[in-house]
């Protein structure tokens, strides 16, 4: 992905850098990146949640380091009439970012989280941005220090008939005991599969041709 540009952001919208539902003018439907995060950190009226962005991100970025990458130019690029506020725009974004969608930092980018402490540490330059950027820092760090849950709480030994470690027949074994270990067993695949991966129907594809699903999709 090409470094985004002061010009990306503040060219005049045009049907080549933005386009809108015709009938809702509010409803973006296809956007250049930097257009998109003019409109997600509007410092008046954004047109893009939070939340939607974080979520369909991964369909036109590459991964998390290309997308932190353009929001720090989001924040350098912003003029001086608006660079507060944008700031503290892309501010929640990465807060919203860490506290929501955390496996972006967890397995697909381990090194993004070292990444956005180091820029936070460069934000000196206003006492209030200089509180929210410790805000998230404390936030980020914390989550790293966190034990990771466990994929599986029980064993996979028979537990409450009492059979474990006897010959027995299969029918001899309660229901609840089946269900508990078949549970077990799919719990690490099932918690491996991540938001996006509902998106575009991406579970019908191949994961040779949707690189972006990686626990859902058929070989």
């Amino acid at each position: 992905m090409a470094e985004l540009t002061e010009e990306d952001f503040y060219a005049p919208d045009t049907p080549a850098n933005i386009v809108c539902d015709p009938n809702n003018d509010r409803k973006v439907k296809a956007a250049t990146l930097a257009k998109l995060l003019v409109k997600l950190t509007h410092p008046q009226d954004p047109l893009i949640k939070t939340q939607d962005f974080l979520l369909t991100y991964r369909s036109y970025i590459e991964d998390g380091h290309h997308l932190f990458a353009a929001l720090k130019a989001r924040e350098k690029y912003a003029n001086l009439f608006e660079l507060r506020v944008v700031r503290l725009k892309v501010f929640n974004v990465i807060k919203q970012w860490v506290m929501k969608f955390w496996y972006d930092f967890e397995k697909d980018c381990p090194k993004l989280a070292q990444d956005v402490v180091q820029w936070l540490d460069t934000i000196k330059d206003d006492e209030g941005s200089v509180k929210v950027a410790l805000d998230i820092k404390t936030k980020l760090e914390k989550q790293l220090q966190e034990p990771k849950a466990p994929t599986a709480a029980l064993s996979p030994a028979v537990k409450s008939s009492g059979l474990a470690g006897q010959h027995f027949n299969f029918l001899d074994v309660p229901s609840e005991d089946i269900a508990q270990q078949m549970t077990i067993k799919e719990w690490k695949l099932w918690s491996s599969i991540k938001t996006y991966e509902f998106l575009n129907l991406a579970w019908t594809k191949k994961k040779q041709t949707y690189k972006g699903c990686k626990s859902s999709c058929y070989d």
